[in-house]
Parts: C-alpha cells; sequence; structure tokens
C-alpha cells in the first residue's frame, strides 16, 4: 500500500539543514550555497557560514595579533640594535675627545714664536720659527742673551704634525716639546742639559707667544 504524499512533506524543510550539515562535515571550506538550488539556497539556516570565510577571518585576526604584539626575538634584536648604537656613539665622542686633547691647533706659517724661563740666575730663551709650509720648524736655544747661530747644539730642526712638536740639538744639549693651543701661542717643555742653568738637566715650562702678539 503506497504511503500517503502527505507523509513526504516535512523531507523538503530538512533537505538544506541536512546537505549543509554533511558538507561542513565532510568538504569543509566549500561554497555549499553555490551548489544548491535556489529553493534550497533560500532555506539554507541563517547562521550557517562557510568554512572559508571563518577560517579567512580567524587568519586576519592572527596576523592583526602578530602584527601588534613583537616577539622576544624582535624585541632583543632592537634592544641590541640600540645598545650598539649607544656605544658606537660613545666611543665616536671619546675618540674626537682624545683626539681634541692630544692634537693642537695649526700654527702661523713662517710666525715666529718666542718664550724665556729663568732659574739659577740664568735666563733662558727659546725661538721656534715655522716654516712657510707650516710642516716644520726651526728653534734656536739662548743662554743669558748668548747663543751661536751656526751651532747644532744651538739650533733644532724637526716636524709639527697635528699641530704638536719635538726636537734635540745635537748631542741633546737643548730641547723643545709641546703643541700649538691656538695660531698665536704654544705650550711647550724646554729641555736644559745642564749647560746654562745648572750642572744636572733639567725640564722648564715655557709659553711661546708668536712675534707680535
Amino acid at each position: 500500500m503506497p504511503l500517503p504524499s502527505a507523509s513526504c512533506e516535512w523531507i523538503e524543510p530538512m533537505a538544506p539543514v541536512v546537505i549543509t550539515f554533511m558538507a561542513e562535515c565532510f568538504w569543509p571550506g566549500w561554497p555549499v550555497s553555490r551548489w544548491l538550488t535556489p529553493d534550497l539556497r533560500d532555506g539554507v539556516r541563517p547562521n550557517a557560514r562557510p568554512a572559508a570565510a571563518d577560517r579567512n577571518k580567524k587568519e586576519q585576526r592572527m596576523i592583526s595579533t602578530n602584527t601588534q604584539r613583537r616577539s622576544p626575538l624582535v624585541e632583543n634584536a632592537a634592544t641590541r640594535c640600540r645598545r650598539v648604537t649607544v656605544t658606537t656613539i660613545a666611543v665616536a665622542g671619546a675618540l674626537a675627545l682624545m683626539a681634541g686633547v692630544a692634537w693642537g691647533a695649526a700654527p702661523t706659517r713662517n710666525g715666529l714664536y718666542s718664550g724665556t724661563v729663568s732659574a739659577h740666575g740664568y735666563q733662558m730663551k727659546v725661538e721656534v720659527h715655522v716654516a712657510p709650509s707650516g710642516k716644520t720648524a726651526s728653534a734656536r736655544f739662548y743662554c743669558n742673551g748668548t747663543t751661536i747661530p751656526t751651532n747644532p747644539q744651538d739650533n733644532a730642526k724637526f716636524a709639527i704634525t697635528n699641530g704638536t712638536f719635538s726636537g734635540l740639538t745635537k748631542f741633546g744639549i737643548y730641547g723643545i716639546k709641546g703643541k700649538f693651543t691656538s695660531a698665536t701661542r704654544a705650550s711647550a717643555t724646554m729641555h736644559v742639559q745642564g749647560t746654562c742653568s745648572t750642572a744636572a738637566s733639567a725640564n722648564y715650562k715655557v709659553t711661546l707667544r708668536l712675534s707680535g702678539h
């Protein structure tokens, strides 16, 4: 005996639900609504969304979270980079300061600098003549106003490097060492090997001034 047609009416409303459930279980990510006929598509549950859309939203949230929250490795790398930068700047500043302390000023080219020292009743004088190039100089030493211009024991020649200089006469009788603090002055130490001021060798601080200043 055939079943009455009215007994199958409950199947049609359930078809979209069953199809959607099977598709989400066995083929996640498939656009189920594309495979439904218009009448079945309208019957799909309002809350049923394709799995692909959910996955895309989750991926977007993960990307956004990772962008806002930096990993420890990234933080450590950035910290190290800042430390290296600060250290480099500090070292460069220290080197620049050391260079400023060690180096002197440029002397006046072809300038004549002189300075005197009195000790043990003697007056010692030194004259430093800078060459026109500004890279070399010669020094002449006086004892109580006396000097021998052609005597190598009273004269010395030396180079000027970064504003500093150092030179000795023959046999080390006299010597001069210092640096130019400006274009018109130099701070130096004059060495005397006991031929003028004392029987023993001695060093004297002396300030050299440019002639006319």
